[in-house]
């Protein structure tokens, strides 16, 4: 199970036994940092975003088929959601 993503991703995944399963629930990886009401304004943001969104992992599905894995992801807000 993940929370963070980023670069603690790959490591988890590769790790995976045949028909072993990487739960994604979260990615704080790519969370703003700092003052969030001004946070999308910021230059410096955009800066810090944009590698990290290009950076993400890319998976091959028939590579994942072939090994037998599996990557399973989920919002915890719809948990709230009433």
């Amino acid at each position: 199970m993940d929370s963070v993503a980023g670069k603690y991703f790959a490591p988890g995944y590769e790790s995976l036994e045949p028909r072993g399963r990487h739960v994604l629930f979260g990615a704080a990886s790519y969370t703003p940092r700092g003052d969030l009401g001004k946070v999308w304004w910021s230059w410096e943001f955009w800066r810090s975003i944009v590698p990290k969104f290009l950076s993400r992992p890319k998976l091959d599905v028939q590579k994942m088929i072939g090994q037998n894995k599996a990557v399973l992801g989920f919002n915890l807000i719809w948990l709230t959601d009433g």
